[in-house]
């Protein structure tokens, strides 16, 4: 593991994408009602493709970069960019991923969004002779599952 990435925060990390007041796309960390301009400290690294691009090459994890950059980083108000509407003057944010062409880009779910909808789902797929629990979990009800261990995001 490359030595500038050993800085672990220990914690799992909340990584945005905005655009600050100057028009220009930025990469952040969000720390409380702020985040660190990552995009400040490496100009390179303007957005979460970019991020976990250099993370790759410097063998180490996403987190453990981000909080590497975040050291230096001068802080924005991330309430402001919360609240903001897109293309706000003021900033705003972006989605969690975007690329160079957004055709290229596949942002997708299980479409359960409760546990109704996940028993349905798993009935309708399987087979009456067996009961679901002789059955392998459908890959949207194991989806489905780990967000109700893990929970959801702050």
């Amino acid at each position: 593991m490359n030595k500038e990435c050993q800085n672990s925060m220990g914690q799992d990390v909340n990584i945005i994408q905005f655009v600050n007041s100057d028009g220009q796309q930025r990469v952040g960390i969000v720390n409380g009602n702020e985040a660190a301009d990552l995009t400040a400290v490496v100009p390179e690294i303007s957005g979460t493709v970019q991020l976990a691009l250099s993370a790759i090459r410097e063998g180490c994890s996403l987190a453990d970069k981000a909080a590497q950059l975040a050291q230096g980083a001068p802080c924005v108000d991330y309430a402001a960019l919360w609240n903001a509407n897109f293309g706000a003057e003021s900033g705003y944010l972006l989605p969690p991923l975007t690329g160079p062409s957004n055709h290229q880009t596949f942002i997708t779910g299980t479409g359960l969004t409760h546990t109704g909808s996940m028993e349905s789902r798993d009935k309708m797929h399987s087979d009456e002779a067996e009961t679901v629990d002789e059955m392998p979990k459908t890959d949207s009800a194991r989806m489905f599952d780990m967000g109700l261990q893990g929970g959801k995001p702050d």
